[in-house]
């Protein structure tokens, strides 16, 4: 009994000095000493709005009547993880809208639940009290996209298009109780800040990033904030990526092929539940837009205003013989697919065959091609992508000097047919399967129908018809090593 008692008066003292060891730490580590009060938010760039669940912290730029853009930053790294792109955006006379979510960066700290219901009700907070114009643009970075699919799963309608840049997947299993997680945490304050260089590529690119992220972390809530999160959030993220589809919202994602945070390997399960225009990108980590500005932010840009609004290529010139290299260069400057050069070598000409032949394989999945050209002051974009075996999306410009425009674009399905439209004229079969779109556009009440199609010998079969008063004028696609480049 005696060697009992001195075992537990020894496990006893060992549990103190274990205890006592611990709290030194923690007090030496943690970095959470302040209240984020009305004194901490004067150093704060942009402003506060109060909602539902506490204040938010915002920034709002750009033209009061331009088209909205939210950015959603990710798991930890507040607002200014954005500045390029918001940067970019208010230059192109977006309204641009970014802010810190709740926990991070000036927001509060309620002391809740942080589930996916708390993300949602922040958003549409600030899109109600800041009275934006809906529908907006989402665009979210990593753990944002988890938020911006929820969002727009519960609002569909006030939600256009979305933006994914290396967007979670899943979130890490947490095996520990909450309170080992929050000690850890604490115990780990410095390396987490340091850890943050990790989303890059070249982080000596970015020197004060580490000591940027330690700000937030004075206040208090901050940790506390992340753990909830991680044990609350709740929602199943990648059945509410799956679903997405069901919305039909044309979606762009952009993944760095050198993230080491949420690994390039992520965008092929992402790729597998949810129809997106892709930018994979070269010498980039986690953070493409600050790593290679030049080339996603203009590209985002380019989504939102120009890729899928229904505004084709405006061309004004005085001369008609500089309409032809005017249209295209305004072309190249919409053009919304990576790596794909436009050339003038798809002839728009009267009177050739009705049908021409190309290797159908220039239609991989999920890889989109454009076609363009001119000839006689008559201008198209053709741009394909084929989604899955049965369907294709299309997007259509056409415009005529000084006659107007035209512009069309959806998905459609290859019709194991060989009708075309409403016509049944044997001289009219172009393929075993198809698909035709027409519209009537501003070109002086022409009428313009694309027909493509595959056929036996697994060919593309493309043609395009011009109805107008005076009759049918046809213009084909012309085969050639340079008609299209990926």
């Amino acid at each position: 009994m005696k060697a009992l008692k001195i075992i537990g008066i020894t496990m006893g003292i060992l549990l103190f000095l274990a205890a006592a060891v611990l709290f030194v730490l923690y007090q030496r580590s943690n970095m959470e000493t302040h209240e984020l009060d009305e004194a901490a938010r004067r150093q704060a760039p942009g402003q506060f709005i109060e909602l539902a669940d506490g204040l938010s912290h915002y920034q709002l730029g750009g033209p009061e009547d331009g088209p909205v853009a939210v950015l959603i930053h990710g798991f930890s790294v507040p607002l200014y993880i954005w500045e390029a792109t918001y940067q970019q955006l208010v230059e192109d006379g977006f309204r641009v809208l970014r802010y810190d979510t709740y926990g991070r960066g000036y927001s509060s700290r309620p002391d809740v639940v942080y589930d996916a219901a708390l993300f949602r009700r922040q958003l549409l907070g600030l899109i109600e009290g800041l009275q934006l114009k809906t529908p907006v643009h989402l665009a979210a970075l990593s753990f944002g996209g988890p938020i911006a699919a929820d969002f727009t799963l519960h609002h569909p309608e006030l939600v256009s298009r979305l933006v994914l840049i290396g967007p979670a997947y899943q979130l890490p299993a947490m095996g520990i109780p909450r309170w080992m997680a929050h000690l850890g945490a604490a115990l780990r304050s410095e390396s987490m800040a340091e850890g943050q260089l990790g989303d890059f590529k070249y982080p000596g690119e970015f020197p004060d990033w580490a000591e940027k992220y330690k700000v937030q972390m004075q206040y208090k809530g901050f940790r506390r904030a992340l753990l909830s999160t991680l044990y609350d959030y709740g929602a199943d993220i990648p059945a509410n990526y799956t679903r997405l589809n069901e919305l039909d919202k044309d979606i762009f994602l952009i993944w760095g092929k050198e993230d080491q945070t949420v690994p390039f390997r992520f965008s092929d399960s992402i790729r597998a539940r949810l129809q997106v225009e892709f930018l994979p990108v070269e010498d980039a980590g986690h953070l493409p837009h600050l790593e290679r500005p030049g080339l996603v932010n203009p590209r985002i840009a380019d989504f939102l205003e120009k890729g899928r609004t229904g505004r084709p290529p405006r061309v004004s010139v005085s001369d008609p013989s500089q309409y032809h290299s005017a249209f295209l260069e305004e072309l190249r400057a919409t053009s919304l697919y990576p790596g794909i050069t436009l050339q003038d070598d798809w002839a728009l000409v009267d009177g050739l065959p009705d049908t021409t032949y190309f290797p159908s394989t220039i239609l991989p999945l999920n890889t989109p091609v454009t076609f363009s050209g001119c000839r006689e002051k008559r201008c198209l974009e053709l741009q394909l992508e084929r989604l899955n075996l049965t369907s294709i999306r299309y997007r259509l410009n056409a415009e005529q000097y000084a006659a107007g425009y035209g512009y069309s674009e959806d998905t459609v399905f290859l019709a194991p047919s060989f009708l075309m439209a409403s016509e049944v004229d044997e001289e009219e079969k172009s393929g075993s399967s198809y698909f035709s779109t027409e519209y009537t556009g501003e070109n002086n009440g022409c009428q313009m129908a694309v027909r493509l199609g595959e056929n036996d010998e697994g060919e593309l079969v493309a043609k395009v018809l011009y109805r107008c008063p005076e009759g049918k004028k046809e213009i084909s696609l012309e085969t050639g090593p340079n008609l299209y480049k990926q």
